[in-house]
């Protein structure tokens, strides 16, 4: 389906998984180019970087993370939401830390998932960039709350005040540009 709003890179290696999620963003007005593999979707020579990259974990060849970690070498500055069926905690946060947008389980609540492709392609680029810019502090903090951490459980684990905890918070923000309700967007964060 072709649609005006941005291409939206799907990344799966199942078919059905594919035409669903194709189905479900062209019928929000998202034009969606479909890929089996990580390695199909980089050989592909792109020439508009997609607006958003839903991507599996676990492809044949090259992982969904090695997926983001190669986009992030080439300088693809698209939010990529990873999608899996064997989410645990330890996975959550090595995905963020490769540089993902969003971590989404299967089997996902359909209208979720086109809310959070909506809200990774209006932070875009910006978003991008505003996380290159986030100090290590920052990004440790930023991923645990994300992850659902709360402000509390994020200074213990960081050996940190709370009040230090609130103040990279706001930091974080305003570097990403983001509310306090968009930064608490994700349903697993409650910060």
């Amino acid at each position: 389906m072709t649609g005006t709003r941005g291409v939206i890179c799907v990344v799966d290696d199942d078919d059905g998984v594919r035409r669903g999620l194709s189905q479900l963003l062209g019928h929000a007005g998202y034009t969606v180019a479909e890929f089996g593999s990580a390695t199909a979707f980089l050989e592909a020579g792109l020439t508009t970087p997609p607006a958003c990259v839903v991507v599996d974990l676990r492809l044949p060849g090259a992982s969904g993370l090695d997926l983001l970690a190669a986009m992030r070498e080439r300088g693809t500055r698209a939010p990529a939401i990873m999608l899996t069926g064997y989410g645990d905690v330890p996975t959550a946060v090595q995905a963020m830390k490769a540089g993902a947008y969003d971590f989404v389980e299967k089997p996902y609540v359909p209208e979720n998932l086109l809310r959070t492709v909506e809200e990774a392609v209006r932070s875009g680029p910006a978003w991008r960039s505003g996380t290159a810019r986030l100090t290590q502090r920052q990004q440790e903090i930023y991923d645990q709350l994300h992850l659902g951490a709360s402000p509390e459980d994020v200074a213990k684990a960081l050996n940190l005040s709370v009040k230090t905890v609130y103040a990279h918070r706001q930091a974080i923000m305003d570097k990403l540009g983001l509310t306090s309700h968009e930064f608490a967007r994700s349903p697993r964060t409650t910060a």
